[in-house]
């Protein structure tokens, strides 16, 4: 799961991540851990944020925009 990476690079912070999507902060430590699991709704919203697909979104393409 990229989702640190794919924030980090659009300098957001968790707080902002969770505000934007509706969630805890804690909520998106979690995902970004991978200990707890993102509803599909979620890993959507996550793509169209960042501007990527959800394969890129999950690790499984090589190549990504991860730019701002």
């Amino acid at each position: 799961m990229r989702i640190r990476e794919f924030r980090k690079a659009r300098n957001i912070t968790q707080a902002q991540l969770a505000e934007r999507l509706g969630v805890s902060q804690s909520t998106v430590c979690g995902w970004e851990n991978e200990t707890v699991k993102i509803p599909i709704d979620k890993l959507i919203a996550l793509a169209d944020l960042f501007d990527c697909t959800l394969d890129a979104l999950l690790g499984r393409e090589s190549r990504y925009t991860a730019s701002a």
